[in-house]
């Protein structure tokens, strides 16, 4: 190993001492800052996204589309088919760019800084934007079994433990924010899977409209459906953003992106198609999803379902 002198100081090759090098002089050692753990599975990243897709207005989101007729299946067929193709650009993503950070990182390591921070803050706004309509979201949903009187007071006490029960689990940790995503999706997912499946058996297509009972031009009718379609799969990317948590990111962000987004189009595209029911019949009942399973199926396939008092004609109601 070769020694030089420089102004009197003696170096050994590779020996300077940078960040974890020995100290000098009696200095003491720069505190290491440990990496954060990665406790996220796939399982976990899974559920996450499948949770950041799933939200409170998917059981409006067959009848915001009913209006359409079973046209919007075509419209859901085309968007799930770009939304796959996005999943799979943000799990490639994943492995060239690691890290957290997700869309943010990806355009900063293209584009650069001020691209990355205008991509930054464009996310968080729209992810604040959500957060408020899914506030009022699950306000509606709640306020079936409690404050059916709608005070104002108890209204906001809803919304605001709604949005910070998820908010102190996260600040428990990642460990309890992975166990808690995955509780929660499948208390939603399998409801919903049961509902999507079973209910095909007693679909009467006699109760099925015109195929685009929208009275606009095919194309029309497919571009207006799609755009509420579109509206829920927002939050496909939430395994990317979260990369640097998740256990060998390259292998699992991929195929958690991919997974989730598949199980969340088949929830969609089956939902919806055996909720496309006529026009009137989803403009005139305030519960919409009670009354399109009712219209579509027989009685005893329909049973119970969890009304909202959000409005299906919103976009937002899509997700």
């Amino acid at each position: 190993m070769s020694t030089t002198t420089r102004g009197g100081e003696d170096t050994r090759g590779g020996e300077e001492s940078r960040g974890g090098g020995a100290p000098r002089g009696g200095e003491e050692p720069a505190p290491s800052v440990p990496a954060p753990s990665a406790a996220l599975g796939l399982p976990a990243a899974t559920a996450l996204v499948i949770g950041s897709i799933i939200g409170t207005g998917v059981f409006a989101l067959p009848s915001a589309l009913a209006p359409y007729g079973p046209i919007a299946l075509v419209a859901f067929g085309v968007v799930t088919l770009g939304a796959l193709a996005l999943a799979m650009t943000f799990g490639s993503l994943s492995g060239r760019v690691p890290g957290s950070g997700g869309p943010y990182v990806y355009a900063r390591e293209a584009f650069g800084e001020f691209a990355g921070f205008l991509n930054a803050w464009s996310y968080w706004i729209t992810a604040w934007a959500g957060n408020a309509a899914i506030a009022v979201a699950w306000v509606g949903y709640v306020e079936v079994f409690v404050n059916t009187g709608h005070r104002t007071g108890i209204s906001l006490l809803i919304a605001l433990t709604g949005l910070w029960i998820p908010a102190a689990v996260n600040l428990t940790g990642m460990r309890n924010t992975g166990a808690f995503q995955v509780v929660t999706t499948v208390l939603k997912f399998v409801p919903l899977v049961f509902m999507a499946t079973v209910g095909l058996l007693f679909v009467k297509a006699d109760n099925f409209g015109p195929f685009n009972a929208s009275h606009q031009s095919a194309p029309g009718a497919i571009s207006a459906a799609a755009a509420i379609a579109l509206f829920s799969y927002l939050g496909l990317e939430a395994a990317s953003v979260v990369a640097g948590r998740v256990r060998e990111p390259g292998r699992n962000v991929p195929r958690a992106t991919v997974y989730g987004t598949l199980a969340c189009a088949v929830i969609y595209i089956l939902g919806t198609s055996r909720s496309s029911a006529p026009c009137r019949t989803a403009d005139s009942a305030p519960p919409p999803r009670r009354s399109v399973t009712r219209r579509t199926t027989s009685s005893a396939a329909a049973g119970p379902a969890t009304p909202s008092r959000w409005p299906p004609s919103s976009p937002a109601s899509a997700r």
